[in-house]
């Protein structure tokens, strides 16, 4: 059993059915089960050159509750099933641009996928759309993929990093812009009753959230600041926003942060709580020179997945 995670970098969207073809035409013939996440009209020129197959399965791509957390989550459950016929599965992933804004977060998903995913027998192949990505962007998909090449061509790859250094080295999120202005909520050293009431007031009262996005949101604003209290340092600094559309908190306390490289990534039963903010909400991390904040945002419309 081997796992392959494989970078291809296309130019256009013919260069992504014309990589993607041959490497479905493979896994066909070797009777290899093929996952295919793709924009629909990509995924429907693939299937009109490879025709319909009972090995061969078209996944939905609605943006919607799509975060690094997950996708993990989901091609691991994914994989695993079509794993049961003892083959190999194939699977190939494209991230939609409109994703890549959150590149902070989907950098360290591409360098968790090496050892969250590394028990799984299969052969990934991550699509990027490289008219959207800058430099820095291609540099970091080169440091998270042990093999690149367009589909069948698989080379290793030299600049791939060892994953847990890398995802240490980018708990640097960018601040949002809206932390810049006054928050609707600070409290300082609060208790986790103070703080999950004062969330969930501004969430469910005042910002209109939907009731499990509330939750959720409350949740990961629990499992955060029980983070600062247990690992990090006091004071310990609680905020909250609620610009159109969302809610975004903040938990700030002035340690190193986390010692888990993979910190909501790969579950853990010692970190399972972070693991279950990361299914619920948009969690980023960020090391500063004051200490270490977790920001987490949820959409005020958007139910769960």
């Amino acid at each position: 059993m081997s796992h392959i995670h494989q970078l291809l970098l296309a130019g256009s969207d013919e260069d992504v059915v014309a990589s993607v073809v041959p490497f479905v035409l493979e896994g066909r013939s070797a009777g290899e089960p093929t996952l295919l996440s793709l924009p629909s009209p990509t995924a429907v020129a693939v299937r009109e050159l490879v025709g319909t197959y009972a090995g061969l399965t078209v996944l939905a791509t609605e943006l919607t509750g799509r975060r690094p957390g997950t996708d993990l989550a989901r091609f691991q459950a994914l994989v695993q099933e079509s794993m049961a016929a003892g083959t190999r599965v194939r699977v190939v992933n494209q991230i939609p641009p409109t994703l890549y804004r959150d590149w902070y977060q989907w950098r360290r998903y591409e360098a968790a996928v090496n050892v969250v995913h590394a028990h799984l027998n299969a052969w990934g192949l991550c699509v990027y759309d490289a008219r959207r990505l800058s430099p820095g962007m291609v540099e970091d998909l080169q440091a998270t993929h042990p093999f690149t090449g367009r589909g069948i061509d698989r080379r290793t790859n030299p600049q791939y990093q060892e994953p847990r250094a890398f995802c240490d080295a980018h708990f640097d999120a960018p601040p949002d812009p809206v932390e810049q202005t006054q928050p609707a909520v600070e409290l300082l050293d609060p208790s986790p009753a103070a703080a999950r009431a004062a969330v969930r007031d501004l969430a469910g009262h005042r910002a209109g959230l939907t009731d499990d996005n509330v939750e959720a949101l409350v949740l990961a604003a629990h499992e955060a600041l029980a983070n600062a209290w247990i690992h990090g340092r006091p004071p310990v600094v609680v905020r909250a926003w609620a610009p159109p559309g969302r809610v975004l908190v903040t938990v700030t306390d002035t340690g190193r942060g986390p010692q888990d490289s993979f910190l909501g990534l790969l579950h853990s039963p010692d970190h399972q709580g972070m693991w279950i903010s990361h299914q619920l909400v948009d969690v980023a991390h960020c090391r500063h020179a004051g200490g270490y904040t977790t920001r987490l945002t949820a959409p005020a419309s958007q139910s769960l997945p």
